[in-house]
């Protein structure tokens, strides 16, 4: 009985409720005369008696009665008939909804395991938030159609029942996290699955359930592969998750985030570098570019990530400096929150203005790998806004975006209205206004914002962006471009530099043999670098005009000489050693900038030679989130003089074969982001 459903504990009580009543008043009324006399006997025999006259003789009409314990009779038989009214009808709406869900399920089974049922199915296990889109967008023909999707929730709510009937996408009623929900489905026939279930656990737990069944699976072709793609609200679930996965699973897995995935698209369709723009600093415009300033309004989970990805993405030319502030109600908190996530920013400096400067270890800040990040009080009057702007703003050269990034879009669009008029005066100097609305409305704000005549009217400094820039889809999930170009960025790394030439690099199955065989941590790292070898092509674009430019940076000069490939590989290096100390990673070597390997000391030296020279030694100090690459491109030279590449069977020298991994990548851009081996030639 525990398990009944709602709905037929409703007819329970209505059937109790219609016969209580109905025996009651059918009793009284005989007590007071106006019904049958039940005669002598049991007062059982009575109830049966009442019963039955209420089943024969329940619809005939009903006299008055003129004394009080008739009267509540009668208004008692009244009530067990509505009673027994609503008891039929709602009998039978459960009877149609039960045939229908029936139907339903027999469609779902039909449509997984049916000897006609596609040979290529997309499950999407869970409609709350991103799963719902998912299945919405297949109506604009997004990845497939609706003919070869299931859908599966535990509880759907009536607007994901209505989509899924409207896009004709079966749905089962259950926790695909439970195994014996999932042995129901001939899982060899899911070529994908997308999990968003709204709970970062049943998310957790539904991957391991997958991963498990994947590893009883023949993966002699890369197409019996299972693609997962997992939703997880929380990004520090993404590092536990990669780790605890069992080593020999055949998911083909993807990790996305509202802000990770919006971030991403973000800076990739909108540039913090916008040198193109007219109204910003840019080598034409005779003030040669200095740097980028990021300016976030905010300290939630999209302020977090706008932080991140600027740190790991942008990354540019060392003339090129990132600067980024952060304002918000209360900076200390905000600071305490990045340190307790990101060690990387060990030193804290304590502004006169109340906020609080974070820096890094001098050699990544020396280096422009990493930037100070400043958490500073949110400015509440106008006044204060422009002389916080005056002071940290609008120097000459620096390109500078405001991001607000509060969660609250209603709050957004309000401190919008507040920064434009401060912001507008610093048009000429290359500002930009963007508003992060989360899941909010784009079109009413849009009309606030006629009304403030700040919107259009060649406006066009002020972007508004929401989650996903407006459409969630499965093609944003997976990430295709990325994910292509990420195999090919792996297949360069492993491999030996001798063996990159165009022929076997257009080896696509090669390509995707090496990313298979490599860990979910090297993948992670592969996708950082195709992303920014968008990045690098903007640079070298910029290289290309600054070698025709009288006022050309000079100090770009020293790094490109007749090379550019050399500046783009200390880009690439700059960019690597970002995103692992980001992610926690610690330099192994105790003094990372020596000038030589004679100034190393005698166990550094040790340990690098253990490190080079012993796989399990190098995945033994990984694990401990030490690495021996981390120092300046310039000192990986140093490695040379170790002299252990010969006994290892290797044809360069250590420090060149750790160069020449970033060289590489720096000289197949091309390729990586197109795939043209031609590049590689």
């Amino acid at each position: 009985m525990k398990g009944l459903p709602q709905r037929f504990w409703v007819l329970i009580l209505l059937a109790t409720g219609t016969v209580v009543l109905g025996t009651l008043g059918l009793l009284g009324r005989g007590l007071s005369g106006s019904s049958p006399d039940p005669g002598p006997g049991h007062f059982f025999d009575a109830v049966l008696e009442a019963i039955s006259y209420l089943t024969l003789n329940g619809f005939n009409p009903i006299d008055p009665d003129t004394d009080g314990w008739g009267n509540l009779a009668t208004w008692s038989i009244r009530a067990a008939r509505v009673l027994a009214l609503v008891f039929v009808i709602t009998g039978i709406s459960v009877l149609v909804d039960a045939l229908l869900g029936e139907f339903g399920s027999w469609r779902f089974r039909w449509r997984a395991q049916g000897p006609f049922s596609p040979r290529r199915l997309d499950l999407v296990c869970g409609l709350a938030g991103p799963g719902l889109s998912f299945i919405h967008n297949t109506c604009l023909g997004d990845q497939g159609d609706n003919k070869h999707t299931l859908a599966i929730d535990a509880g759907p709510s009536t607007k994901a029942i209505d989509i899924c009937q409207r896009m004709g996408v079966p749905l089962m009623v259950g926790d695909a996290g439970d195994a014996s929900v999932l042995a129901r489905l001939k899982l060899e026939r899911i070529a994908r699955v997308f999990v968003s279930t709204g709970s970062d656990d049943a998310n957790l737990r539904i991957v391991f359930l997958l991963a498990e069944h994947t590893r009883s699976r023949n993966v002699s072709s890369t197409q019996s592969r299972m693609l997962c793609v997992v939703h997880l609200d929380d990004t520090v679930h993404h590092a536990p998750l990669l780790k605890a996965l069992p080593p020999d699973h055949n998911l083909d897995l993807r990790i996305f985030n509202t802000e990770s995935v919006t971030v991403r698209e973000l800076y990739r369709l909108h540039p913090l570098d916008r040198f193109h723009d007219q109204s910003a600093p840019h080598p034409g415009s005779g003030v040669p570019p200095t740097g980028i300033h990021l300016v976030v309004v905010g300290d939630g989970a999209m302020a977090d990530e706008l932080l991140l990805q600027a740190q790991q993405l942008n990354v540019y030319e060392p003339s090129l400096s990132l600067r980024v502030d952060v304002l918000c109600r209360h900076p200390g908190q905000a600071a305490d929150h990045w340190q307790s996530r990101h060690v990387c920013h060990p030193h804290r400096t304590y502004l006169e203005s109340g906020g609080i400067l974070l820096s890094p270890e001098a050699v990544w800040k020396s280096e422009n790998v990493l930037p100070s990040i400043g958490f500073h009080p949110l400015p509440g009057a106008a006044r204060a806004q422009i002389a916080w702007c005056e002071t940290h703003c609008g120097q000459p050269g620096w390109t500078t975006t405001f991001v607000i990034a509060l969660q609250d879009p209603n709050a957004a669009a309000a401190s919008a209205l507040g920064l434009v008029e401060t912001l507008r005066t610093m048009r000429g100097q290359g500002v930009e206004l963007w508003i992060y609305l989360r899941n909010g409305n784009l079109e009413n704000v849009r009309r606030l914002f006629d009304a403030a005549d700040i919107a259009n009217g060649g406006e066009g400094w002020i972007r508004l962006f929401g989650d996903y820039l407006g459409e969630c889809s499965r093609d944003l999930a997976v990430a295709s471009q990325i994910e292509a170009a990420a195999q090919r960025v792996n297949l360069i790394y492993n491999l030996p530099p001798e063996a990159r030439g165009a022929e076997f690099l257009a080896d696509q199955a090669a390509a995707t043999d090496f990313w298979h065989a490599c860990d979910e941590a090297h993948r992670d790292s592969s996708r950082q670098a195709a992303a920014h070898a968008w990045i690098k092509q903007r640079i070298a674009a910029r290289l290309d005009l600054q070698r025709e430019l009288d006022h050309a940076v000079p100090s770009l000069r020293e790094y490109v000489g007749n090379d550019p490939v050399k500046l783009l590989a200390t880009v690439e290096h700059r960019r690597w050693c970002a995103q692992q100390l980001l992610a926690g990673m610690t330099p192994l070597l105790t003094h990372p900038t020596a000038a030589t390997t004679g100034q190393w000391n005698a166990d550094d030296l040790d340990i690098a030679r253990a490190w080079f020279g012993s796989s399990e030694v190098k995945k033994s100090w990984q694990r401990r989130n030490r690495h021996a690459d981390l120092m300046p491109f310039a000192s990986l030279a140093h490695f040379n003089a170790l002299d252990i590449h010969e006994a290892m069977g290797a044809t360069m020298s250590l420090g060149d074969r750790e160069q020449a991994k970033d060289v590489d990548l720096a000289r197949l851009t091309h390729y990586i982001t197109g795939g043209r081996a031609a590049a590689a030639e």
